[in-house]
C-alpha cells in the first residue's frame, strides 16, 4: 500500500466547486509527491505531511519525525541534496532532525543520534 502524505495549509477561499485550485504551493507539493518515489530518497524516507501554508517553501514532515523545508522550485536538486545529507548522517550514526534545503548554500541541519538501523530521516 502506498501512503499519500497529508497536504495541509491550503487557503479555503481557494476552494471553489468546479474550479481547479490555482496555487503554486499546491502544485509544488503535488510535484514532490509524484517525484519522490523516483528520487534518490525513494525508500529511505517517507513523506507524512506537507504544509503548503508558507509563501515560498514547503514544510515536510517524514514518518520518522524529520522536518525538511523545500523551496517551491527545483525539487529534484533538493531531493539530491537531501540524499547527500542522509548518507552523511548514516556514516556518522545520525539522522536528520531538521534541514532547510530551500537555501542554496550553507544548509542549516540539526541532527539527532540514530538508534535504529534502516530507513530514517
Amino acid at each position: 500500500v502506498k501512503w499519500i502524505p497529508l497536504v495541509i495549509g491550503l487557503n479555503q477561499a481557494d476552494l471553489m466547486p468546479g474550479r481547479s485550485v490555482q496555487s503554486q504551493q499546491l502544485e509544488s507539493a503535488l510535484s514532490l509527491i509524484r517525484r519522490f518515489d523516483l528520487s534518490p530518497m525513494a525508500g529511505l524516507a517517507h513523506l507524512r505531511l506537507i504544509d503548503i501554508s508558507h509563501r515560498e517553501t514547503l514544510e515536510v514532515e517524514t514518518w520518522h519525525g524529520g522536518q525538511v523545508t523545500l523551496s517551491l522550485n527545483d525539487i529534484d536538486r533538493q531531493l539530491g541534496r537531501w540524499r547527500q545529507l542522509y548518507d552523511l548522517g548514516r556514516k556518522h550514526n545520525r539522522a536528520i532532525f531538521s534541514v532547510d534545503l530551500s537555501i542554496k548554500n550553507n544548509l542549516p541541519v540539526r541532527w539527532r543520534v540514530s538508534t535504529r538501523l534502516g530507513p530514517r530521516s
